[in-house]
């Protein structure tokens, strides 16, 4: 049964009924999350994508209050100001770097941070997608709708992966060895150091 426990039923409550399909949801939107954050991190300095990750609390407010009809407080607004503000200066310290980084591209690095970005809008989303469906149903425990999410995200991955596997892919800066995915490299980590098993 998808429920909690210590939840009444919905006939004692009157709400609606727990539907785990719509669980589906916010785990799509995280999984492009993590996928678009993964992807970004071959492209931009890891301290750089790390800063950005800030910017999830950014879009989580905005979203918050389109959708879940939330109101932000005067405090709110001053936290998320200084949040924006830290983000412009990362992204200013970072293009300053680029004049004596030859490393990497100021286009590569403009792409990665867009990426990083729409990943965290995605992110933010996933999480309010849960709150939403949290409120909608009083018979969803907050364990079951995170089981149901990662079994959903599973689910995604076991489909997604082995097509992965087919697509070919030239930039070896985020490709692995031709392909988009390879799990063959993985075994073959695991084989070369068998503590990354655990």
């Amino acid at each position: 049964m998808f429920m909690s426990p210590q939840t009444p039923t919905g006939k004692e409550q009157g709400t609606k009924k727990a539907n785990p399909v719509l669980v589906l949801i916010p785990a799509i939107f995280d999984v492009v999350g993590l996928c678009a954050g993964n992807i970004s991190n071959k492209m931009i300095a890891p301290s750089l994508s790390m800063m950005l990750r800030s910017s999830i609390v950014v879009f989580t407010s905005i979203l918050t209050v389109i959708f879940l009809k939330r109101k932000l407080f005067n405090y709110h607004y001053l936290s998320i100001t200084f949040i924006i503000i830290g983000l412009g200066l990362v992204g200013l310290a970072q293009s300053l770097m680029q004049t004596s980084n030859a490393t990497m591209s100021g286009l590569t690095t403009a792409i990665g941070i867009s990426i990083q970005l729409s990943g965290q809008l995605f992110a933010a989303t996933s999480y309010v997608s849960e709150e939403k469906l949290m409120g909608d149903s009083e018979e969803l425990d907050p364990l079951l709708l995170i089981g149901w999410e990662g079994f959903w995200s599973t689910v995604i991955w076991v489909v997604l992966l082995p097509i992965l596997q087919f697509i070919p892919c030239s930039d070896q800066s985020i490709c692995a060895r031709d392909y988009v995915e390879n799990m063959r490299l993985l075994f073959l980590d695991y084989q070369a150091n068998h503590l990354l098993i655990g």
